[in-house]
C-alpha cells in the first residue's frame, strides 16, 4: 500500500469518524499503537482536530496548523 511508504502521516476515517486506516508516520506522530481491526474514533486520539465539524458540514479545511505533543503539523481535512 502506498500510504505505508510516504513521508506524510495519513489517517482515513469513515463518516462517523472511526479510523479506517492509519499509516506508520501518523502512528509515530500521534504516538499510537493501534491494532489492526481495533475500533478507534479519531476524536479520542486527536480531539483538537475537531473532525466532527468537517464531517457534518462537508466543508474542507486546508492548510491548518496543529501542535500534536511535540510535533507541529500541517493538516488538510
Amino acid at each position: 500500500a502506498v500510504i505505508n511508504h510516504t513521508y506524510d502521516g495519513i489517517i482515513s476515517v469513515d463518516t462517523k469518524g472511526v479510523v479506517q486506516s492509519i499509516n506508520p508516520v501518523a502512528k509515530r506522530i500521534l504516538k499510537l499503537s493501534v491494532n489492526e481491526g481495533e475500533k478507534v474514533y479519531l476524536r479520542d486520539i486527536w480531539p483538537e482536530m475537531q473532525l466532527e465539524n468537517t464531517l457534518n458540514t462537508g466543508k474542507e479545511e486546508l492548510n491548518q496548523i496543529y501542535q500534536i505533543k511535540d510535533t507541529t503539523i500541517l493538516c488538510n481535512k
